[in-house]
């Protein structure tokens, strides 16, 4: 597994608390306990405690002390949507980028796959430029 960033991390644990990231059949609308969120997003329990503590403080988790579970709240979801938009868009500006056909390395592997007479050709035909 990649090594993740933190904000990979955190969209990962509150699509978990948001009932997201996994099957299980169980109705996980109403939030999920810690341990499920610690062994969804394959967090130690000191991480876990540190990202629960600092979501919790920004309002992106919400937590039932009643039936101790965390839930993604409002400002949570409103990230998570922004979060998925900019994945979006940096997904669909990697798709538009190809490489140039007149860059060096496309000419270079061009002439790789000439055959070896044409090699020879565009070899001697060079100009240097002083």
């Amino acid at each position: 597994m990649k090594n993740r960033s933190r904000t990979e991390i955190v969209v990962h644990i509150l699509e978990i608390a948001n009932g997201g990231s996994g099957g299980g059949g169980y109705d996980e609308a109403d939030g999920v306990i810690q341990t499920k969120i610690m062994y969804k997003a394959l967090l130690g329990y000191a991480q876990l405690k540190e990202y629960l503590t600092v979501l919790t403080e920004n309002d992106l988790l919400s937590y039932d002390s009643a039936s101790r579970k965390f839930k993604t709240t409002e400002k949570g979801h409103k990230f998570l949507e922004i979060y998925n938009k900019m994945g979006n868009v940096m997904r669909e500006q990697q798709q538009q980028e190809q490489p140039s056909s007149t860059s060096p390395f496309s000419q270079k592997l061009q002439l790789q796959q000439e055959p070896p007479q044409l090699q020879e050709q565009n070899q001697g035909a060079s100009v240097s430029i002083s």
